[in-house]
């Protein structure tokens, strides 16, 4: 299966990306968007699987405007330690390049990876965390191109903003799709009802479900709080939702 890192020019400078591509004909092109721990091989795994399964998978390097930035905690089995496990002082230094990447300065990296893809057929945004909304905000700044979008225990989707990420996502013309966890404090019920509400306002279509027991970060395979039931139920949605595009 071929891979390769290439450097995307942007705006604000090259930016390093992950390409996987399937061994055949490619069925879509798909962007991935990481977490706010950053590029690591849990990611590299995942665009694989989806190269795997007949799609051109772009995963790029959303901090490379703070350098080479890699967020790496583990347990005593070695298994990736999740945020709210950490001291507030290491928290801190996670969230710090997440706080300073805007949904403007993502949307500007999207277009010029839009322009490395010379796609001829219609593109899926996919992420996690914070890439959950970048996926979805993707799918409604660049609702021509990216026709499905899905979110996988998304953060901050709602906020009080005219432009809050949940208005923009509701302007996408194909639909989406939300995995919620359901013990995540970015997932409460006004979240997921906000974003109903808003893609019925705009006749969008969109998929969702709230997993009962899981935590945020559940659909990442390597991550401490992963739940396998809940993460398999998402990506047979998200594929149905590919299979849709067809």
């Amino acid at each position: 299966m071929p891979e390769r890192i290439e450097t995307i020019a942007t705006p604000d400078g090259g930016m390093e990306t992950f390409i996987a591509e399937p061994q055949g004909e490619a069925r879509r092109h798909v962007l991935l968007y990481m977490d706010v721990w950053g590029i690591r091989d849990e990611l590299y795994d995942i665009a694989r699987g989806l190269a795997r399964d007949g799609l051109v998978c772009l995963l790029p390097d959303l901090y490379y405007r703070e350098g080479r930035v890699r967020h790496d905690f583990r347990d005593a089995e070695g298994r990736a330690r999740t945020l709210l496990s950490l001291t507030p002082a290491e928290q801190e230094h996670v969230r710090g390049p997440m706080r300073r990447l805007t949904d403007a300065m993502v949307m500007a990296d999207t277009r010029a990876l839009l322009g490395r893809m010379n796609a001829t057929r219609a593109a899926v945004a996919i992420g996690y965390c914070m890439g959950g909304r970048h996926a979805l905000v993707a799918g409604g700044t660049f609702p021509h191109v990216i026709r499905a979008a899905a979110s996988l225990h998304g953060s901050h989707i709602v906020d009080a903003s005219a432009d809050s990420p949940h208005i923009v996502a509701a302007r996408i013309a194909g639909e989406a799709y939300c995995g919620f966890a359901e013990r995540d404090p970015f997932a409460a019920g006004h979240v997921v009802d906000a974003l109903r509400r808003q893609f019925a306002e705009t006749g969008a279509r969109l998929v969702y479900r709230v997993h009962r027991g899981a935590e945020h970060g559940y659909a990442l395979p390597d991550r401490d709080v992963h739940d396998a039931e809940a993460t398999r139920a998402d990506w047979t949605a998200i594929h149905a939702m590919i299979d849709r595009m067809d």
